[in-house]
């Protein structure tokens, strides 16, 4: 129900089916009242506050031209404790959850890439963003 809601509100039936569909699970950033949580991480790693603002969009037509397929990022517009609440809605949470991965560190890239373990850092800015707004990491 979940994938026919998000079809439905991003008008994906009246696509043609010839081109490959991707989803990008790409969500708004939380907050400015709470986002300091990942500023003295950044600072001390010599990034500063690098979050910035920006439009969200849904449609990433730039993919589309270049690539002749559709890109769709239906959760640009919302938080990820927003997406907590779908999840909880749907019951999907203990299903959907640990199969997803927030962790954007490099090390933890560098072990994925090398054959070793999935484990989000609990660190980097993805991390702080994923157990604020779902509690937990996996």
């Amino acid at each position: 129900q979940l994938v026919g809601d998000i079809k439905k509100e991003i008008q994906i039936d009246n696509l043609p089916s010839s081109r490959p569909l991707h989803f990008a699970g790409v969500t708004k950033n939380p907050p400015k009242s709470i986002s300091t949580f990942y500023e003295d991480w950044y600072k001390d790693h010599g990034y500063g506050n690098w979050i910035k603002e920006r439009d969200a969009d849904t449609i990433r037509p730039e993919e589309e031209e270049v690539k002749d397929e559709y890109w769709r990022t239906p959760f640009t517009n919302i938080d990820k404790r927003a997406l907590y609440e779908y999840y909880v809605n749907y019951n999907v949470l203990e299903d959907l959850f640990p199969l997803t991965r927030s962790c954007e560190s490099y090390e933890t890239a560098q072990k994925i890439l090398d054959g070793g373990s999935e484990d989000h850092c609990g660190k980097c800015w993805w991390c702080l963003e994923r157990k604020w707004a779902f509690g937990r990491l996996v």
